[in-house]
């Protein structure tokens, strides 16, 4: 297993990674609808633009040529950032994604980043435990229009 930064090439590997996760259940992520490839590839180059702005870290785990797992941290505002994670369904519970974390975390410290924020859906108790598993503690519920839908979370990481 590697994991590095996310590269131009890979794009059609997490397209289909993140379609696969969100038709698995679409609530783990924000989309209201499924995504389709032109929105996905929009997405991802705008990713792209983020990282070389220094806005964004984007990290991929590899298992030979296939992308198993990624975690996006995008900054928000000063010294602030969200974050997102995606393994694919046979890798999870192994551990690949608090190594996902732990290099993204790193890597956005370099980048100025102080504080990580994290929006699970309340239904999404998967997710909800590995962050809180991880050191992120439960804030507030959300307010406005995903009211009652989404539970935040954050990590201090200085």
């Amino acid at each position: 297993m590697v994991i590095r930064g996310l590269r131009k090439s890979d794009f059609a590997m997490l397209v289909e990674l993140i379609k696969e996760v969100y038709l698995e259940n679409p609530k783990s992520m924000w989309f209201k609808y499924e995504p389709s490839d032109g929105i996905l590839q929009y997405i991802l180059e705008e990713k792209l633009r983020m990282i070389e702005e220094k806005r964004c870290i984007d990290s991929v785990a590899t298992e030979g040529n296939d992308i198993v797992g990624e975690c996006e941290v995008s900054a928000m505002g000063e010294g602030y950032a969200k974050i997102g994670i995606i393994i694919k369904k046979e890798y999870r519970n192994r551990g690949l994604g608090e190594e996902l974390v732990d290099y993204s975390i790193y890597k956005a410290g370099k980048i100025g980043i102080k504080s990580i924020g994290a929006d699970v859906h309340i239904e999404n108790k998967t997710a909800l435990g590995f962050f809180k598993s991880i050191g992120f503690k439960k804030v507030q519920n959300k307010n406005g229009e995903d009211a009652g839908k989404l539970v935040y979370l954050e990590k201090d990481i200085r």
